[in-house]
């Protein structure tokens, strides 16, 4: 989920002028950072071939990489068919691991 913007609230003094404006560009920063709109998709099994996992991100995914991962397989990225719905991953064993997608 993305994180909202900053809805900058009417001021009647100039202090409180500068004080939302100095929050709003604060605040810009963390809405323009594309890892903080993704999510975990947790105990996900990614198999020796080609696996699609359901991001539910609904837009084309940017980035992922793996959180939890109790194996010493390998995960690597397989031919993206649909990003708009699907992450692609193999690994070089069947492993279960968490994801984050972002």
């Amino acid at each position: 989920m993305a994180i909202k913007g900053f809805r900058k609230p009417p001021q009647a003094t100039a202090e409180g002028q500068a004080l939302a404006t100095a929050t709003g560009d604060f605040a810009r920063q963390l809405e323009n950072n594309p890892l903080l709109d993704g999510r975990i998709l947790a105990r996900v099994v990614v198999g020796t071939s080609a696996t699609n996992l359901s991001h539910l991100l609904g837009r084309d995914w940017i980035g992922w990489f793996v959180v939890r991962k109790a194996t010493t397989a390998s995960i690597y990225e397989g031919t993206q068919t649909n990003a708009g719905q699907y992450l692609t991953l193999i690994a070089s064993a069947s492993a279960t691991v968490d994801i984050y997608v972002f």
